[in-house]
């Protein structure tokens, strides 16, 4: 199905009605994950354990597969969600074979006009083992942080967790901590070890990555993280960084852009 004649302007649109429909179905949805892969995947949805990872697309062609088949290692069920129209091409009935013989399940969204909206007319296959750890990656703030679809959206990351986590930490001392300090106080961060978190984290804060924080040498040896300000304001928590993006995407609602 050409995406010129489809119902929808965005992704943006589709996948909305599909993490609807996801949540009436008691599962907790997040959106623009990044999988242990590397490769950031539009939607996983979690329930009693079981992780499914969704691509969405403004049609059924094979870069869709190709992004739900990269999937599988790391979740249990793997879908692609695209729109529906009354009539389809020969195309699209083959990729229905398609879904059904790599066992990738199928989520077709309709119009407006249809009841339901939204139907799965091929399961995806349930795989009983996952490598890496795709559930354990999964944030409240990957709930709203991101519309799933967004185009060139910036995703909540693992690393920016931890930073995020850095500066509330050292901007909640009344004096300076250590990076040692600091990541006692975080309890949690996403590398591998302390010691390299304290390596990684202090050179990202001196070039810049990390804002709103300063490094100073104590005795040209010891470092200590003091506050700084960004942009004349101190930096956002976890949960003001997902209102501000939340809000930012209501208001934009209207206006998606096409993909």
């Amino acid at each position: 199905m050409s995406s010129k004649t489809c119902w929808a302007e965005s992704e943006t649109e589709v996948a909305a009605l599909v993490v609807a429909w996801l949540r009436a179905q008691d599962w907790e949805v997040f959106q623009e994950v990044e999988s242990p892969g590397g490769r950031a995947i539009d939607i996983v949805a979690r329930k009693a354990g079981v992780t499914w990872a969704i691509e969405v697309k403004r049609a059924l062609n094979l870069a869709v597969f190709e992004q739900a088949h990269s999937s599988t290692p790391y979740a249990h069920r793997c879908s692609v969600a695209v729109p529906r129209m009354k009539n389809v091409s020969p195309g699209y009935s083959f990729g229905v074979q398609v879904a059904k013989r790599f066992g990738v399940g199928l989520i077709e969204v309709w119009p407006q006009t249809a009841t339901p909206r939204v139907v799965e007319p091929v399961t995806p296959k349930h795989s009983t083992e996952v490598k890496g750890n795709l559930g354990a990656s999964l944030r409240p703030a990957q709930q709203v942080y991101a519309a799933a679809g967004s185009s060139g959206s910036s995703h909540w990351t693992p690393f920016r967790e931890t930073a995020t986590r850095l500066k509330q930490v050292v901007w909640a001392a009344k004096t300076g901590l250590t990076m040692q300090e600091a990541l006692t106080r975080m309890k949690t961060h996403h590398y591998s070890s302390t010691e390299v978190a304290v390596v990684e984290l202090r050179r990202m804060i001196e070039s810049g990555v990390i804002e709103g924080i300063r490094v100073v040498r104590v005795n040209g040896k010891q470092v200590r993280l003091y506050p700084k300000l960004v942009g004349g304001r101190k930096p956002l928590t976890v949960a003001e960084e997902a209102a501000l993006a939340l809000n930012e995407r209501e208001r934009h609602t209207a206006h998606a852009k096409k993909r």
